[in-house]
C-alpha cells in the first residue's frame, strides 16, 4: 500500500507541476500582454485629446475666431476628469510669453525650467500655425485621476489570480484522478511480470483511461489463458515438428543457394545468344548445347541437394560412382572462362592421369564450383588452382588454393558453420548466404571424404580435401 502511495504521489506530481507551471505562465502572459496593451490604448487617447486641443486653437486662428471662449471651455470641461490640470499656453510670432492661458502659464524656453518641473508633467505638446507663426504648447501634468485612469483597476488584477488558482485546482484534481488509473496499472503489470498465475482484480476510475484499463486487464486475462493452452499444445507437438522443420529449412535453403550456379551460367550462355543474333550456326548450336547440359545438370543437383538433406538428416548414404576428375575439370574450366564465374582470377589445375574417384560428379562439380565463387568474391588474389597433391590405397589427396588475402586465424575454425560470414556486408553486396563452403564441406563428407581449410605461407587460403579412389571391383 506504501508503494502504491509513493506512485500515485511521484505520478501526481509529473502530471501536474508541469502543467499548472505551463497554465500560469501563459495566464501571466496573456495578462501582462493585455495590461500593455490597454496602457498604451489609454496613454495614446490622451495625447489624441492633448493633439486635438491643439489643433483646435489653430483652426481659430486660421479663421480669426476669437480663442478666449475657448480657453475658458477648456478651463471649465477639464477641470475635473481624466485631463485634470491641463495647462495651454498661446505664443505670438518671436513673444517668449503667451498671450493667452489656461492653467499656469508656460515658458516658450523650457531650458529655463527646472528639471523637477519638466519631471511633472506627463505630455507635453507643441503645435504651431504655419501661416501667422502663433505657437500653442500645452501639458499635462501627473496627478492622481491621471494615474489611476492610466493604471489598471485591481478587479483586474484579482480576476487574473481567481483564474489561476481555479484553473490549477482543476488540474490537480484531475491529475490524481489520472495518478490513480497509473498507479494501478503499474501495479497489475509489476504482478504480472512477477506471478504468472496471477488474476486483475483492480477496480479502475469510470472513464476512458479506467476503460482503456479495464481492456488491458481483459487482453491479458485472454492471452494469459491462450498462452496456457498454447504452452501445452506446442510441448506436444515441438518434439514432432522439430525434426521436420530443420530438414524443410536446410532443404531450401541448399536449393536455393546451389540453383544460383547453374542457373547463373544459363543466363549467361542465353545472354550471349539473344545479344549476338548474327552468331553463326555452329556457334549458336555449341552454347545451346552448352545451356542443355546445364539444365540437365540442375536436375541431378536438385536431386542430389535432396539426397544431401536428407543425410545430414539421417546420416544416411549419397549414391556414388565412378567420376573422371580429369574429364570434369575440363569442362568446368570451360565454363569458369565462358560464365566469368571466377572474375578476375586465373583457374589452373593439376591431376595425375586417369584421377578417377568415387562420388556423385554434379555434387563434386558443385562443391568446385563453390570454392570458385569463394575465392573469386573474397579472395582479392589473381589466381586460383586445384592440386592433386597425394595418395594412398583409398583416397586422393587434393588442395584447391588462391593467392589473395586469405582470413584472420580467429575465424579459419568457423568458416564451414552455415551461414557464418568473416564480413557480412561485403558478403551480402556479392550475393554470398553463408552456406557454400557449409556445403562444400557436407558433400565431401557426404562421400566419404574429409575436408580442412588454413591460411597459405604465401598468402591466401588453401582447402585440403580428400576422396575416395574408385577401383574397378567396386
Amino acid at each position: 500500500m506504501a508503494s502504491k502511495k509513493k506512485y500515485r504521489f511521484t505520478y501526481r506530481l509529473k502530471l501536474f507541476l508541469p502543467s499548472v507551471l505551463l497554465i500560469w505562465i501563459t495566464l501571466g502572459l496573456m495578462a501582462w500582454y493585455s495590461f500593455e496593451r490597454e496602457k498604451e490604448y489609454r496613454a495614446k487617447n490622451v495625447e489624441s485629446d492633448i493633439a486635438l486641443i491643439n489643433n483646435r486653437i489653430i483652426d481659430m486662428i486660421q479663421q480669426n475666431f476669437p480663442v478666449e471662449r475657448f480657453m475658458k471651455f477648456i478651463d471649465n470641461y477639464y477641470s475635473k476628469g481624466d485631463l485634470e490640470g491641463i495647462r495651454v499656453s498661446i505664443f505670438r510670432a518671436d513673444s517668449i510669453y503667451p498671450t493667452d492661458w489656461v492653467g499656469e502659464p508656460l515658458l516658450t524656453n523650457f531650458e529655463d525650467m527646472h528639471k523637477k518641473d519638466l519631471d511633472s508633467f506627463y505630455r507635453v505638446l507643441e503645435a504651431q500655425d504655419p501661416v501667422s507663426g502663433v505657437r500653442i504648447r500645452t501639458a499635462l501634468p501627473y496627478n492622481v485621476s491621471l494615474d489611476s485612469w492610466l493604471e489598471f483597476d485591481s478587479g483586474f488584477w484579482i480576476f487574473v489570480i481567481i483564474m489561476g488558482l481555479s484553473v490549477t485546482i482543476l488540474t490537480y484534481i484531475n491529475a490524481s484522478h489520472t495518478a490513480k488509473n497509473i498507479t494501478l496499472l503499474r501495479d497489475l503489470i509489476d504482478r504480472a511480470t512477477t506471478d504468472q498465475d496471477f488474476d486483475p482484480t483492480e477496480k479502475f476510475t469510470n472513464d476512458e483511461l479506467g476503460d482503456i484499463s479495464r481492456r488491458i486487464v481483459e487482453i491479458y486475462n485472454s492471452r494469459n489463458a491462450a498462452q496456457r493452452a498454447h504452452d501445452r499444445e506446442h510441448i506436444i507437438a515441438l518434439r514432432a515438428t522439430e525434426e521436420r522443420a530443420r530438414f524443410r529449412k536446410q532443404l531450401t535453403d541448399n536449393v536455393n543457394h546451389e540453383l544460383k550456379t547453374p542457373v547463373g551460367i544459363i543466363r549467361g550462355y542465353i545472354d550471349t545468344i539473344v545479344g549476338n543474333p548474327d552468331m553463326d550456326e555452329a556457334s549458336r548450336r555449341h552454347f545451346l548445347e552448352k545451356t542443355q547440359n546445364q539444365v540437365n545438370r540442375l536436375v541431378l543437383m536438385l536431386d542430389d541437394i535432396s539426397v544431401l538433406a536428407r543425410l545430414d538428416d539421417a546420416s544416411g548414404k549419397i549414391p556414388t560412382k565412378k567420376v573422371n576428375l580429369n574429364e570434369l575439370l575440363a569442362v568446368l574450366d570451360e565454363e569458369i572462362y565462358e560464365s566469368g564465374i571466377g572474375g578476375e582470377l586465373t583457374f589452373v589445375y593439376e591431376l595425375p592421369p586417369e584421377c578417377n574417384v568415387m562420388g556423385s560428379d554434379s555434387l563434386i562439380n558443385a562443391a568446385i564450383l563453390n570454392l570458385v565463387k569463394n575465392a573469386a568474391a573474397y579472395s582479392k588474389g589473381s589466381e586460383m588452382g586445384l592440386l592433386c597433391t597425394g595418395s594412398n590405397d583409398k583416397f586422393y589427396d587434393f588442395v584447391f588454393y588462391d593467392n589473395g588475402t586469405g582470413v584472420d586465424d580467429e575465424y579459419i575454425p568457423k568458416l564451414f558453420d552455415r551461414f557464418f560470414r568473416v564480413e557480412s556486408g561485403r558478403s551480402r553486396k556479392t550475393g554470398g548466404t553463408g552456406l557454400g563452403l557449409s556445403i562444400v564441406k557436407s558433400t565431401f563428407i557426404g562421400m566419404g571424404g574429409s575436408i580442412s581449410v588454413r591460411n597459405r605461407d604465401t598468402g591466401g587460403l588453401e582447402f585440403i580435401f580428400t576422396l575416395l579412389k574408385w577401383k574397378e571391383n567396386q
